[in-house]
């Protein structure tokens, strides 16, 4: 299930947490919190950490927050009446088991990045032209959504401190991708941002230190008619929203 777009933090309590998006239209966003915590004075310690833990699926609610619904067997419809045999059944089929949960279908998440400062998780959705009128809702809220997204979590706070295995967290959109100029294109921008920040399809991400979202994005010349590049764009602040072009690619190139 995890693409090429997974992003790994580690939580204050030292458990490995990763967030991974299966990039496939209607396809859903997951996190893995490893069982073990990290040893930093043992590599050897450290070996084995993914192979223990939790693998949940987000579910989104249209109030803005999300539960993070546990994979496991025995729980639930993941049992041996669904074809679920044992755990690594569902590490086989994943995805059938996020239907039965009733995990949220997004619009292919791929590229994922954590904000160095904040905490807060943003989740690049590539676009998804197959989501009907009747689909369009909550964190996919555009239908035929060809210029794709980008998605807000922002975890609760324990002693000031992002806690990134609560089960619940809240939701926001940062930007929609499109020509703001066009209202078919439901574009959702800072007011400030000018023609060169237009961008679609928001595919992999990076922060720096400063906290600002690096943006690389792959498909704008169909969808938009214009290079793909990458863009630089801060979440917090007046500026939150306003992408930056950094650089374009040659025609026929995405950058990544």
């Amino acid at each position: 299930v995890p693409r090429e777009g997974a992003t790994t933090v580690l939580a204050p309590s030292g458990h490995v947490v990763i967030y991974s998006g299966d990039d496939h239209h209607f396809e859903y966003l997951y996190r893995f919190v490893s069982e073990k915590t990290y040893n930093p004075t043992s590599r050897v310690a450290n070996l084995d950490l993914l192979n223990q833990g939790t693998l949940s699926v987000a579910q989104f609610s249209p109030d803005g927050t999300l539960r993070w619904l546990p994979l496991v067997f025995g729980t639930g419809p993941l049992t041996p009446k669904n074809g679920f045999e044992n755990q690594a059944d569902l590490l086989i089929q994943t995805r059938q088991a996020a239907d039965l949960l009733g995990a949220t279908p997004m619009d292919r998440p791929e590229g994922i990045a954590v904000n160095p400062i904040t905490g807060n998780v943003y989740v690049m959705l590539t676009k998804n032209k197959k989501r009907t009128k009747e689909e369009a809702a909550g964190p996919n809220p555009i239908a035929y959504n060809q210029h794709g997204h980008i998605l807000e979590i922002i975890p609760p706070k324990t002693n000031e401190a992002t806690n990134h295995e609560a089960k619940r967290a809240r939701w926001d959109i940062l930007l929609a991708g499109g020509d703001p100029t066009n209202p078919e294109h439901h574009a959702q921008y800072n007011p400030r941002t000018t023609g060169a920040g237009a961008l679609a399809n928001p595919d992999n991400a990076t922060f720096d230190s400063t906290g600002q979202l690096w943006i690389s994005t792959d498909g704008a010349e169909k969808s938009l008619g214009s290079c793909d590049g990458l863009w630089a764009c801060e979440t917090d602040g007046p500026h939150r929203a306003m992408p930056r072009r950094f650089i374009r690619v040659p025609h026929g190139a995405e950058l990544c």
